[in-house]
């Protein structure tokens, strides 16, 4: 499938592959995962590991007190009023306990949640069908299952917290690739 087919910029676009054994699948239960960025960038699994362009991706842990650098997708809230006052709200969380917050969007699922395995954010939060189900709105801008669940499984082989929006397991079905989710990968 093709992430970021919506996005203007072609380097924030990838293809993304997730393959995993049996019947019944969900997200969590995929061991395999590439996504190859139109920018010529391959992030992939292999041995219960993640690469990047053949490179072992390091399991780095963010310093503290350094900016807290977190992809968080804006796409249909950037005006929106409940949308503003989560990222309020986890601003004022993460000052609390002593961290910078430093929002970054990029475009698309796969290549933000790849970066934030290879260490170049802390991570990456995407709540958006949660609000929109709260509020009864419907968004095709959503992230889909099969946005989500090859670099799910390259960040969790990269030592991230891997979860959905309720922090809970990625029990997405894989059989409704079409299905918008909400994902939540962090160090």
């Amino acid at each position: 499938e093709c992430d970021g087919s919506r996005v203007k910029n072609p380097r924030h676009r990838a293809v993304v592959v997730a393959a995993g054994r049996g019947t019944g699948l969900t997200v969590k239960d995929m061991t395999a995962g590439v996504v190859y960025t139109f920018e010529g960038t391959v992030y992939y699994t292999s041995g219960g590991k993640s690469y990047k362009n053949g490179i072992l991706l390091p399991a780095v842990q963010p310093h503290p007190h350094a900016p807290f650098e977190i992809a968080i997708p804006a796409h249909g809230v950037v005006h929106w009023r409940p949308y503003a006052e989560f990222l309020e709200m986890l601003e004022r969380k993460l000052n609390e306990k002593g961290f910078a917050f430093n929002p970054r969007v990029y475009g698309a699922t796969s290549i933000e949640v790849s970066y934030a395995a290879e260490g170049l954010m802390d991570g990456y939060i995407d709540i958006r069908k949660i609000l929109f189900d709260l509020y009864d709105i419907d968004s095709p801008r959503l992230p889909k299952v099969y946005d989500i669940a090859a670099p799910s499984v390259i960040a969790r082989y990269a030592g991230m917290h891997v979860m959905n929006g309720y922090g809970s397991e990625l029990d997405y079905s894989v059989e409704d690739v079409q299905s918008p989710v909400s994902l939540i990968a962090v160090r």
